[in-house]
């Protein structure tokens, strides 16, 4: 039920941001309450329905975010930070909440070439800021939600990885000092900013807080707000503007006049393990700049302007293209760098039995291509909504040793085609496998996309199926239990009773308090936590410190 315009509470905040900066207009609130994933969410999910805001205001500054803040506690309201926005956790999960949109708060306030780092506020796009740092020589990591997405919402407060991991770490790896509105409404400045001595690094003196404010994944928008925040950027060897053009094929950005320092391969391999050795090769030499992968069917998807186009394309493109693959751009300072990084390639290659996939080496997908690896732009945009406009990915958010990798790819393959016989998912030839590299070669973020119809309960919960088959198979077939098995030992330590019950599970146990713990709807679920050192008791005290009210609508993990 939104907020009464009569109320004590909407005239606070009006006053606070302006007649223009507050509404309560249901059409304009019901923009926010459906993200991507809407049509998983409630029952039929078995998880959560998002909801009507009471409000929403557009807050141009920390203090009046901090205002804003102070007045939900003040009237038992909750909040939720808002940003570009990507999933249903970025809408209201809880009656009562106002959400923050921080659109206003757009700037770049600062690049610094000396100390490496951009100062930024919550509503600066990768785009923005990659377009700002390239006129001055440098990049930044995009991550592969897509260039229109917030800088700092990937780093502060959610996750997600993208092709520059390889070069620049991991995306939340990238965060240094913070400007952070607690829930109460009170400013911290984290790391050294704390001390005054600048946006240098997110970490001391003293202990980390870093692992409080994010952890692996984020708060998701339901641990206050972060304000601004400063994030590690890289050298650029490339031109300092991407001259793009649209006509190369339909709908799509090109790069134009692509300079002789960088050169992009698509590389192909007969199995898994060479494949996983031409990685590691690749980063134990330091050659390449971006490194990933993303399999025939995925990429086909990407370089479809249209339905009807993919259906073509798959029809021509799908069984002249290698099934196992990587890709790999070489940026550098100088053409003769360029050409030893080349000849360090072949000798892996030749190592590996590997090659060239020369169809993308040709005009137009080059040029399309590296656009993509550098900037994450419409092909990005194209392979994940394109087709019928709702997707996920089967294994999703895994990051995993690089010889698991192909294991987890081929099981997945195998199990999504049964449902896109069936007709129940988009047929990408079940290999719709995405992937990002870091840590010279050794660790692979990887994903299987998968698209279905959202206005079809049965296509969606195709997918839903889908994911706990590859779930219950990635237990079973790849061991993944003994090294669950030493973190169960090392963690439970203190409960030797409970430990020895956990590793007597069996796989299927194992799944079932999976199963149990989703069904709980409970992120700090008390049947497990006493098994990892009670975790869920101290993320719950963690919260009462800094939210005391239980003013900020958290989101589950």
């Amino acid at each position: 039920m939104a907020l009464e315009e009569s109320s004590q509470a909407y005239r606070q905040l009006r006053e606070i941001v302006g007649e223009e900066n507050i509404t309560t207009d249901p059409v304009v609130m019901d923009t926010y309450v459906w993200q991507w994933l809407g049509d998983l969410v409630g029952e039929k999910g078995n998880c959560f329905m998002p909801l009507r805001p009471e409000a929403v205001v557009l807050p141009g500054s920390t203090r009046e975010v901090q205002r804003v803040v102070k007045v939900c506690n003040r009237f038992g309201l909750k909040f939720k930070a808002h940003s570009t926005g990507w999933i249903s956790y970025a809408a209201p999960l809880t009656e009562g909440v106002v959400i923050l949109d921080l659109r206003r708060m757009d700037r770049i306030l600062e690049i610094n070439t000396k100390d490496m780092y951009a100062l930024i506020e919550p509503y600066v796009t990768f785009s923005q800021l990659q377009a700002e740092l390239m006129k001055v020589g440098l990049n930044c990591e995009v991550n592969a939600a897509g260039s229109n997405c917030s800088a700092l919402a990937q780093a502060a407060a959610g996750f997600g990885a993208g092709y520059g991991n390889y070069h620049m770490g991991y995306g939340a790896g990238t965060l240094l000092g913070v400007e952070w509105v607690l829930p109460d409404g009170e400013v911290l400045k984290m790391g050294s900013l704390g001390s005054g001595c600048g946006w240098i690094t997110s970490d001391g003196p003293g202990p980390s807080l870093k692992g409080i404010m994010r952890g692996h994944m984020g708060t998701l928008g339901g641990c206050g707000v972060f304000t601004k925040c400063a994030l590690r950027v890289y050298h650029w060897p490339g031109p300092t503007e991407i001259v793009c053009e649209n006509e190369a094929m339909p709908g799509y950005e090109r790069f134009v006049n692509l300079p002789d320092n960088i050169a992009m391969y698509y590389l192909y391999f007969d199995d898994y393990e060479k494949r996983s050795e031409a990685i590691c090769k690749v980063g134990e030499e330091d050659i390449g700049y971006v490194m990933g992968f993303m399999q025939r069917g995925l990429a086909i998807l990407g370089l479809a302007d249209t339905n009807a186009h993919f259906v073509d394309l798959k029809e021509d493109l799908f069984d002249a293209l290698p099934s196992i693959s990587f890709v790999v751009l070489l940026a550098t300072h100088s053409r003769e760098e360029l050409e030893h990084q080349k000849r360090v390639l072949e000798k892996i290659l030749e190592e590996t039995g590997g090659g060239y996939i020369e169809l993308l080496q040709q005009e137009p997908f080059n040029d399309v291509i590296t656009l993509h690896l550098i900037k994450v732009g419409t092909l990005s945009a194209h392979a994940v909504c394109g087709r019928s406009g709702a997707f996920l990915c089967a294994p999703g958010s895994n990051a995993v040793t690089r010889r698991i990798a192909g294991r987890l790819e081929s099981l997945s393959i195998e199990l999504k085609k049964k449902y896109i016989e069936e007709g129940k998912l988009v047929d990408d030839g079940g290999e719709g496998t995405w992937g990002v590299v870091w840590d010279h070669g050794h660790t692979i973020y990887i994903e299987n996309l998968v698209e279905w119809d959202p206005a079809d309960p049965e296509s969606s919960m195709a997918h839903v199926r889908l994911q706990e088959e590859v779930n219950k198979e990635t237990i079973e077939k790849l061991s993944y239990l003994s090294s669950m098995g030493t973190f169960v030992e090392e963690s439970a330590k203190m409960n030797p009773e409970d430990m020895v019950k956990l590793k007597d599970m069996t796989p299927s146990d194992l799944i079932e308090k999976s199963e149990e713990m989703a069904a709980a709807h409970s992120p700090y679920d008390a049947k497990l936590g006493p098994l990892l050192r009670n975790y869920h008791v101290w993320l719950r005290r963690i919260r009462e410190q800094l939210d005391p009210n239980n003013s900020s609508d958290a989101s589950p993990p």
